[in-house]
């Protein structure tokens, strides 16, 4: 008999005994369903891996946590590439009204992504909910940059007239 664990987020979440030889059977290896067509998985599966071998608890949490690292990395790579933007555009721009956003924009990216990268580069693994919350932040940081910018665009052209 062979111990299977389904992990979920780092974490074992079942088990089960079962008399398993994962050897190719000619069969697929079927990833969110019983059977071609049937019981099909409502929802999405993100990270899927198969190993050659069984890998111990801890292997798996380590796996589980620099995925995350690296999500959170990304993620603040993003929100830096955007304030590069704006911190460029700052130094362009006279209106007095547009500063006042880029450095309100400015201000918010950082207070969303310093404790994270403070907190990765302590080597403290940020949580789903931060990676949630950093995911929402960064649409935002986006979209009012991406606003400002068009703002920018409009008053340069303006003053061309």
């Amino acid at each position: 008999m062979t111990q299977v664990i389904l992990y979920r987020n780092g974490v074992p979440v079942a088990t089960a005994a079962k008399a398993f030889d994962p050897k190719d059977n000619g069969k697929p290896l079927l990833i969110g369903c019983m059977k071609p067509g049937v019981y099909h998985f409502n929802g999405r599966i993100d990270e899927m891996a198969v190993y050659k071998r069984s890998l111990s608890g801890d292997e798996v949490t380590s796996l589980f946590r620099s995925g995350i690292a690296m999500m959170a990395q990304n993620s603040i790579a993003s929100v830096t590439t955007f304030t590069k933007e704006l911190v460029e555009l700052n130094t362009q721009i006279e209106d007095a009204g547009l500063k006042a956003e880029i450095e309100r924009v400015l201000s918010s990216a950082s207070q969303s992504v310093i404790p994270i990268e403070r907190g990765i580069a302590a080597g403290a693994v940020p949580s789903m909910n931060d990676l949630k919350q950093l995911a929402g932040d960064i649409e935002k940081v986006k979209a009012e940059t991406a606003n400002i910018v068009w703002k920018a665009r409009l008053a340069a052209l303006l003053q061309q007239w």
